[in-house]
């Protein structure tokens, strides 16, 4: 098997789900309505969901899934906080399905601090846009966690760069 390649016991695992958009200035329309109801989390909990389905994978329990509007520059996510806890509480093998990495975070450094008591309990992150699967102590994937955290860092410098061009026009503005 490749480290590319999806686990044969992810299969009978239970999946968690993290969705998160980053304000509500993405449905500025719905900012009222109730976070599973939006469209740009729901448009990615079905991405997230019909690529589990093609991967022949358990479809998550409505408890399993999380939701979050937030910067991924900040770790202290309620919904993100609640996923990490009922993850590792959970008995049994289980794994967390997200769109993309920068849905876990947009700052690598906490990202990974973030992740590592999951990497010790053999908990990996699948992002399934690309159906790239983090490691774990047992199950190390050196490349694809290099490209995970590639992926992870270009969304940080992205973040990076968008509040740099809002703090321009902000300047530019007052003066």
């Amino acid at each position: 098997m490749s480290e590319y390649d999806i686990s044969p016991w992810m299969k009978k695992a239970t999946p968690f789900v993290y969705v998160r958009i980053s304000d509500r200035d993405q449905s500025p329309d719905e900012a009222n309505l109730p976070i599973e109801k939006q469209t740009p989390i729901k448009d990615q909990l079905s991405g997230i969901l019909d690529k589990l389905k093609i991967l022949k994978l358990k479809q998550p329990k409505a408890a399993h899934i999380f939701y979050d509007i937030a910067s991924g520059g900040n770790m202290n996510r309620e919904g993100f906080k609640q996923l990490v806890e009922a993850v590792l509480n959970h008995k049994g093998r289980a794994y967390v399905a997200l769109s993309e990495p920068s849905r876990w975070g947009r700052n690598v450094v906490l990202g990974n601090e973030a992740y590592a008591e999951m990497f010790r309990r053999d908990i990996p992150i699948l992002s399934t846009s690309d159906s790239l699967m983090s490691g774990t102590i047992t199950e190390p994937r050196p490349n694809a966690q290099f490209l995970f955290l590639i992926k992870q860092g270009v969304g940080e410098g992205e973040r990076g760069q968008l509040i740099d061009r809002v703090k321009r026009k902000i300047a530019v503005r007052q003066s």
